[in-house]
């Protein structure tokens, strides 16, 4: 049970460090002062996105790790 729990977890943590990798280029290649009034209320969607994408990669870090120290 606890194996299939792992897989899960870290397959997860790996789409979530993928798609952080990917939305970080993206804040970081964006100009804010070229941005329009649309446009920034969208950048700053992303920025929330993704620190809410850090944290849940984080927690499920920490729950992997939990499970793997409790084995």
């Amino acid at each position: 049970m606890f194996k299939w729990g792992k897989i899960f977890l870290r397959n997860q943590i790996e789409e979530l460090d993928e798609e952080t990798d990917d939305l970080e280029e993206t804040v970081e290649s964006t100009n804010f002062e070229r941005l329009d009034q649309i446009e920034r209320k969208q950048f700053v969607i992303q920025l929330h996105e993704l620190e809410k994408m850090k944290n849940r990669r984080d927690d499920l870090r920490m729950i992997l790790k939990e499970v793997s120290d409790n084995e």
